[in-house]
């Protein structure tokens, strides 16, 4: 056991219709935690008042990150993308989480890899970026491909995007979201691939696979 968790939430209603109306969508669970670099299983047990309970389970990989080089974390897939105020972004951080945001706005990460096709479809990473830790600039470029799942066939290539007006003097961190271009697409299992380069020279990318509806 390398880290554990619990959480009981209630909910009340004054009507049958709020709870018709309840019952109509997902439920969404969110928690941070911290867990050393490493490859895990990852369970997750929930019920009800009623002792009906339901599990799942996932491989679940950490990846160690090394200063001295450029490195990314893990693409997060969303469709839920709102504006959050400063204070409401320092009080989440005193409270133990991390907002993921990007120019004012919070990315919710969905809950599934099921992107729709109309409305919202957005990925979000961090670059790691240790020329950016100083006071030199840095050129930043970043390439996006994505990719038919089953046949690899190219369905779209942004070229190298300019991301160096992001790095800023004296933070590694560099948070990026974009969105998936996938209106066009039709319903199917898709890879996005990303590449990002720096004037060091250095490189890294990362893939994420979804499905359109």
């Amino acid at each position: 056991m390398a880290a554990r968790f619990g959480d009981r939430v209630r909910f009340d209603f004054d009507t049958r219709r709020q709870f018709d109306s309840f019952v109509q969508h997902p439920l969404r669970c969110e928690h941070q935690f911290e867990i050393p670099p490493g490859n895990y299983r990852f369970k997750l047990i929930f019920r009800t008042g009623k002792d009906r309970f339901g599990a799942i389970e996932t491989p679940l990989a950490v990846d160690p990150v090394d200063a001295a080089q450029i490195s990314m974390s893990a693409i997060a897939l969303s469709h839920d993308v709102q504006p959050i105020s400063q204070d409401a972004a320092d009080e989440a951080v005193e409270e133990g989480r991390k907002p993921l945001i990007f120019r004012g706005n919070q990315v919710m990460i969905a809950g599934s890899d099921v992107l729709p096709r109309t409305g919202n479809a957005e990925a979000y990473f961090e670059i790691y970026e240790p020329l950016a830790a100083g006071n030199e600039p840095v050129q930043l470029t970043m390439q996006l491909r994505l990719l038919d799942a089953q046949s690899n066939q190219q369905k779209w290539d942004s070229g190298d995007i300019n991301l160096s007006t992001l790095a800023k003097s004296g933070n590694g961190v560099i948070p990026v979201a974009l969105k998936l271009p996938v209106a066009t697409f039709p319903p199917g299992r898709y890879r996005a691939e990303l590449t990002v380069r720096d004037s060091g020279g250095g490189e890294t990318a990362r893939s994420v696979q979804f499905q359109t509806e």
